[in-house]
């Protein structure tokens, strides 16, 4: 797939820097599936609609939290500089830190992570976090590429408190790079999805939100739960390639991201469950669709004898799914509307078709929908369920 079928034009004012009133109050293009050669009208409604204009169906959503990983830091210079912590690495004589292994009580961390004015900074260089009262120093260890070093934390001789608390303390919550403005008190809130389950010791959690969790009030999950829909979780940490577009000429040339996941037995009964009461399933958001059919791929290679069947899985995936693709668990997508050129969007693609997505998209911006992380919302399919409302 060429680099331009994945551009569209974007006027920057249409790029959302604040989330909506509420929640659910965020604008929903619906897009129903039609035959491969017909592009259906799209209806325009909000997210709360769903209550009215959705039949029962299983709302499959990721329960990751966006932990602060933004360490706004002092050079030796006095100038500014920032590191986003992307994972945690073992310390010296340990083996690989595997998810879900301990990181509390260590007098010092080692995390891979981007450092902004890298190339101005040596192995050794020491950046300052916070003040002379609670701080943290951070200290490059060895530099992997132009901006990815990988850094050592600890808290600064005769301060007490642990690593852990000091990134809860001074760190902020990474906002992407199009939202221009700082990090501010409703961001800790509002990036974040009601689903957001707490981290237990050493699961670091998501840089990025999983944006389409975010228009779910638990006002709207309560309605929807009493009108027959059900819900189901999974967890996929969002990792930085999120924010990264495609920079190779075609897709199949094009690098993809590693991120952590684990699809547990209760999302796999919950999928066999509304199978059978024939209710479709629906992902909350790409990260879910990539999870999903990651474990379903990852069955059918252990369980080749199952055909079809879905197991759990936990680990990683670099899953990059795009047209054409056979989706074997999701019937239909919730999901915001996603960069230029990037991966994201051809996924959505694979599921809405190329030419079906392109022309939705010209008419999300002659409508004037926001787009990206704090933006409105687009419902795909699912196939053969009727939208009540329009």
């Amino acid at each position: 797939m060429h680099l331009e079928e994945l551009d569209y034009a974007l006027p920057e004012a249409l790029i959302a820097q604040r989330p909506a009133a509420r929640r659910e109050d965020a604008r929903l293009m619906v897009l129903p599936f039609g035959l491969p050669s017909v592009v259906p009208s799209v209806v325009h409604a909000r997210v709360s609609d769903l209550c009215e204009g959705m039949p029962p169906a299983l709302w499959v959503v990721n329960d990751t939290r966006v932990f602060p990983a933004r360490l706004p830091c002092r050079k030796p210079s006095g100038g500014r500089s920032e590191v986003l912590l992307l994972e945690p690495l073992p310390a010296f004589g340990q083996d690989v830190c595997a998810e879900g292994s301990s990181l509390h009580g260590e007098p010092a961390q080692r995390w891979r992570g981007w450092v902004r004015g890298l190339a101005k900074l040596g192995v050794g260089s020491v950046l300052q976090c916070g003040s002379d009262v609670v701080g943290l120093e951070v200290v490059v260890e060895s530099v992997e590429d132009s901006r990815t070093a990988v850094v050592e934390l600890r808290v600064p001789q005769g301060q007490p408190g642990s690593v852990p608390q000091r990134i809860a303390t001074l760190g902020e919550i990474p906002l992407p790079p199009y939202i221009r403005r700082n990090t501010d008190e409703q961001d800790r809130e509002r990036y974040q999805t009601v689903f957001a389950r707490d981290m237990p010791p050493g699961e670091r959690g998501a840089v990025a939100a999983p944006t389409a969790g975010l228009h779910f009030s638990r006002e709207l999950v309560q309605q929807l739960t009493s009108l027959g829909h059900r819900f189901a979780q999974i967890t996929l940490h969002v990792g930085p390639g999120t924010f990264l577009p495609v920079m190779a000429d075609s897709l199949e040339e094009h690098d993809m991201h590693r991120e952590w996941l684990e699809v547990p037995q209760g999302a796999v009964d919950a999928i066999g469950d509304a199978r059978t009461a024939g209710m479709p399933v629906m992902a909350v958001g790409t990260t879910v669709v990539r999870a999903l059919e990651s474990a379903a791929l990852e069955s059918a290679a252990r369980l080749p004898d199952m055909k079809g069947s879905l197991a759990p899985y936990r680990g990683t995936t670099d899953l990059m799914i795009a047209p054409p693709f056979r989706f074997r668990v999701v019937d239909g997508l919730l999901t915001n509307f996603h960069l230029p050129k990037s991966t994201l969007l051809a996924l959505v693609m694979a599921m809405a078709g190329k030419e079906r997505l392109r022309s939705a998209y010209r008419a999300a911006v002659d409508a004037q929908y926001r787009f990206y992380s704090y933006g409105d919302a687009m419902l795909v399919g699912p196939k053969g369920v009727d939208w009540a409302t329009g």
